[in-house]
Formats: structure tokens, sequence, C-alpha cells
């Protein structure tokens, strides 16, 4: 029973074996376009390259707008790749080659290297891909090879003729395939519109593939307002960010280029996101567009990028002050590189002062300048809003402007000095037995001063005459005799 056993054991690792090599025998021989064996998407092992003069080919359809990234993974035999391992390419159906490549990526402590190449597809077809060992060896390479494909839902769209219309909004799961595709994309603007287009990078690997794209935006015209080629980045994040914007005075189609960066024929995958702003002073780019304001708060303002400006206009009165306050908005805990700045003119346009100098609290969202100045002359102020730098970030913030009038002057009535009246009155009062004395009126007036300086006056002492105080004696008298 256990021979029985063993015997049947040993049959399956045998009929296992067998199968294995007849599945590796199926592909061969599939050195050449006309016996390519044909493949799905997946990974595929158990390949091999028997020589340096070996070539192996695949055949794979495609869907029009189809992105295929062939990668080939290779075998080291000793830590070190063998002389005969295959370089890579990729065939349109016509056989024509779209991308090739025999630069490896490898690890020093890796058991394998590997290689790739892509390509995007604008019509259906069949793709051949052909394995091809290098240089005269007779070492043998095995290897691994893994197709996958994405299908862009915007393809075609390589050229302004087919650029895709978008409307504003976040769009995901796009692609470049290699360094030399390009995506283009439409969007209607009105007049006054600022455009704000967010393109995020998926990094590989930690970094950004050498095919992350550039992007650009482009006037009706096919003429370009603003490109970029920075990504902002932070090592542990998965993604990196590029932002291009621009301000339009006219309504418009809007173009919008993304474009694989070098030779590199890695696809990159990313997200297109696109914001607009209507300000409802647009067109306010110049003294003579200047919009006139009257004092108070105007909220949702907007400068789009640091080349843009806003100007306004507002009537002061002589004698009164102009304090301008504007409120920035902060972007990731930060003022954003276009954070602007505030100017004020003259009706002649001649710079009156200014204020780049931000107030802020690391808690706050926004942060804040201020400008005053008085006028001694009532005339029409311009104030001006400028960009800071050459960044191409939105920078939304508000406007507060506030006219303090002068205080009224009071005006003083001059009054006249009553003239008092000279009083001389000799008043008796009945005797009363609880009365000491008896108070006796008595009479001012002014005399002449003894003094050399012209005008000026004395007043004397008030007095009693001679029978006054006769009278006031006899009264006296009679009083205490009473008494």
């Amino acid at each position: 029973m256990r021979r029985t056993l063993t015997l049947l054991v040993v049959g399956c690792i045998l009929l296992s074996g067998l199968t294995g090599a007849a599945i590796a025998q199926d592909r061969e021989p599939n050195d050449s376009f006309e016996d390519a064996v044909t493949i799905e998407p997946g990974e595929h092992e158990g390949l091999t390259i028997e020589s340096g003069d070996d070539e192996d080919y695949f055949a794979i359809d495609v869907a029009a707008g189809t992105s295929l990234r062939v990668t080939l993974t290779a075998e080291k035999r000793d830590g070190r790749l063998p002389e005969s391992a295959p370089d890579l390419t990729i065939y349109r159906e016509t056989q024509g080659s779209v991308d090739s490549t025999s630069d490896y990526d490898t690890v020093p402590s890796a058991a394998t290297a590997t290689m790739n190449a892509s390509e995007q597809f604008d019509e259906a077809q069949t793709v051949y891909i052909r394995v091809d060992g290098d240089g005269n060896t007779e070492e043998s390479t095995d290897y691994r090879l893994t197709l996958v494909t994405q299908d862009d839902r915007f393809e075609h769209n390589g050229d302004f003729e087919q650029a895709a219309l978008v409307e504003p909004g976040s769009y995901e799961d796009l692609r470049i395939a290699g360094g030399h595709d390009q995506d283009y994309f439409a969007v209607d603007v009105a007049a006054g519109t600022s455009l704000r287009v967010t393109l995020t990078a998926e990094k590989r690997d930690g970094r950004l593939p050498e095919s992350a794209p550039d992007l650009t935006i482009y006037r009706e015209t096919q003429g370009s307002v603003d490109s970029t080629s920075d990504y902002d980045t932070v090592p542990s994040a998965a993604t990196a960010t590029m932002n291009a914007s621009e301000q339009f005075d006219e309504a418009q189609t809007v173009y919008i280029r993304v474009e694989g960066d070098g030779n590199s024929p890695a696809i990159t995958d990313y997200r297109l996101t696109l914001v607009t702003q209507d300000d409802q002073f647009e067109h306010n780019g110049g003294f003579d567009t200047a919009a006139g304001i009257e004092p108070g708060s105007y909220e949702d303002l907007r400068i789009a990028g640091g080349n843009d400006q806003d100007y306004f206009a507002v009537d002061v009165t002589a004698g009164a002050t102009l304090n301008v306050t504007l409120v920035s908005e902060k972007r990731d805990g930060t003022l954003p590189r276009t954070a602007p700045s505030v100017d004020l003119y003259d009706p002649q346009q001649g710079r009156i002062g200014g204020t780049s100098n931000y107030e802020t609290v690391p808690a706050s969202s926004t942060a804040s300048l201020a400008l005053s100045e008085e006028f001694d002359e009532a005339q029409t102020v311009y104030i001006r809003v400028d960009g800071d730098t050459d960044a191409s970030e939105i920078t939304k913030y508000n406007l507060s402007v506030r006219l303090m009038e002068p205080a009224p002057t009071a005006t003083s009535t001059p009054t006249s000095k009553p003239t008092p009246t000279p009083v001389n009155t000799a008043a008796t009062s009945p005797p009363d037995r609880t009365a000491r004395s008896t108070a006796v009126p008595t009479t001012e007036f002014r005399a002449t001063d003894t003094d050399d300086r012209p005008g000026s006056t004395t007043t004397e002492s008030p007095g009693f005459d001679v029978a006054s105080t006769l009278v006031a004696l006899v009264i006296l008298f009679g009083v205490r005799r009473r008494g």
C-alpha cells in the first residue's frame, strides 16, 4: 500500500513537471512577428532567453486610448545580470517601434533587475512586444513579463484640435504614457474669471517618475499664459503637486496642456483639478479701468498670480483720513507667495505710500496689512492691490476702505459784558431783638488809575459815607439802651 502511494506521488510530480514544460514549450517558437504569442494583461512567469541571439515576440490587443506599460524582470546570476539580459521593445500593429529600452533599474542586494517600456495608443490595434537577448553569449536569462493596461477616458486628446472639453472640477485616473505623451483639455471661462489648475502626480517608489508632466495654460489663441514644471513635494507623501493660474479679462475657451517630461517611457498617473472664480470688479487691472468704490468692506476678491493687479478709485474730502485694510487668506498655515501689497496713488498716478508688511498670528487662517493717509485737498485716490513675485497661485482677499472726515470746528459768538449799574441805597431794617448788626449795601465804581498806562483802570474798595455811619451808630446805641 505504501509502495503504491509513493509511486502515485512520484507520478504526479513528474506529470506536473511535464505539464509545466509543455506550457513553456507552447510559447515557442515565438521569434518573429508572425509567430508572436498572444497574451493578456497580467504577469507571465517562467520565460527564458536561451542566448544572446534569442528573441521572444508577444502580442496583445488594446482598445483606443489605452496606455500599455510593460515591465521586464530579469533574474541575476551570482549577483549580476547575465550578458544575455534582454532588451525590451514595443511595436505598433504596423511593426513600427514606439518605445525601446535596455536600461535596467537594479539594487545590488536584489536578486532581480527591472526595466520598463510604455506607450499610449490612440487607436485600437494589436501591439507587439519583443524581448531580445543582448550580446553574442550563449548564456541564458530567466525573466518575467508584466503587462498593465489603463484606459484614459479623455483619449484621444493629444493636441489642441482634440482637446477634451471639461468643466471646473477634479478629474482622476489620468495618465501620461511616457515623456513624449501630451494631454490637452479645454474649459470655457467668463470675462473676469480666474482659473487655477492643480496637477497632482503619483510618485513611484517614493519619487516622481522621470516622465512626471509639466503643466501649461493657453489662451484661446493658443498663446501660453502660464507654465510650470516645479512640483511641491513632501518626502513622506505619495504624491506631488504643481499649480498654474491666470485671470482672463475676456470670455474665451482656455486650453490646458499636460506634457510628459523627458524621454522616459514610464507611465505617470495624475489628477487634474480646475477651479474658477469670478471677481465682481474685473476688469480693473489699470488706472484707466479702476473700479470706483465707496467706503465699506468688499469680500471674495482675488489676485490671480504674482503679475495680477487690482485697481480701485475712491473720492476723499479735504482734511479726511483714508484707512485701507487688506486681509489675505493663508494656505496650509502660511501666506501664499502672491500675497498682495497695497499702494496709494494720487490723481496724477504718483505714488503716495504703500505697504507689504503683514501682521499675522500663527493660529489664524488670515493675515492683514493696513495703510493710512491724510489728505489736505479733496481728490480721487487710487488703491492698487498688487500680487507679489512671479508665483502663479491665486490669492483670495478682503478689502476694507474707511474714510474719517475731519471734526467740525466750533464757532464762538462774541457776547457783550453788561455794564454794572451803580447802587447807592441805604436800607434801614426795623429793630430786631436777635440782630446784632445791619448789612448796608455798598457802592461799586471805577476810577481812572494813577498809572500812566493808557486805558488801565482800577476798582476801589467799597466804603461808607459819613451820614450812613452816623445813622448806624444811633441805631446801635438805641438797641443797647433797651437791652
